[in-house]
């Protein structure tokens, strides 16, 4: 998903504006594809990497969220890794989340 960021911000100097869970499909090969990037060319977004970077942070807070209740449940549940970006996302500091 974030090369597919890097690259829609790249190639064609926009923004997706829609990275959402609906716009992020998995191939039979198990290849992570970002849906809808012709409607953001289209629609002639402005390029603004950090509200695509926001909205994919929101996408993996979602996909956490079930484990959120028990914040001890949490960190036992998810690798140091995964749990030190989860912990960057919620307190809205993406860069440390990216690196």
């Amino acid at each position: 998903v974030l090369q597919g960021i890097e690259y829609i911000n790249s190639a064609f100097k926009q923004s997706h504006t829609a990275v959402n869970e609906r716009n992020i499909l998995l191939n039979r090969t198990g290849q992570v594809k970002l849906a809808n990037v012709g409607d953001c060319v289209l629609r002639s977004t402005a390029n603004k990497p950090g509200d695509d970077l926001q909205s994919f942070a929101d996408v993996l807070v979602h996909m956490f969220l079930p484990l959120q209740p028990v914040e001890a449940n949490l960190q036992r549940s998810l690798d140091d890794t995964a749990y030190d970006f989860f912990t960057y996302v919620r307190a809205n500091e993406l860069m440390a989340a990216l690196q």
